[in-house]
């Protein structure tokens, strides 16, 4: 997870995002980097626009929010269910002695 962060820490910075960079960023917050994990995040991000990434993932709790919202309005719409039937001290204490004999 910290090779992720590094990404997007030297992507927020406009740093270019190489082996390098991404070793000494983690190297810096004291993690002893695994080059071979560094390689592999280097080769699944060839080609990826990480702005559209960001977006869609900043999107999707928007969206869910939206529903969110939607589905309170709705319920808050709908008639309220009558009450429940309350009973009296005497009635409950008369089913405690049915219980209880």
């Amino acid at each position: 997870m910290e090779y992720l962060y590094a990404v997007l820490l030297l992507h927020s910075a406009k740093k270019p995002i190489t082996q390098e960079h991404l070793t000494n960023l983690v190297r810096a917050c004291g993690v002893e980097p695994d080059e071979a994990q560094i390689e592999l995040i280097l080769k699944s991000l060839e080609g990826t626009n990480i702005d559209q990434i960001i977006a869609q993932a900043t999107a999707a709790p928007i969206a869910t929010s939206t529903v969110q919202t939607e589905a309170v309005q709705t319920k808050s719409s709908e008639p309220e269910s009558e009450p429940e039937a309350t009973i009296s001290d005497e009635e409950a204490e008369h089913g405690l002695d049915a219980l209880f004999g």
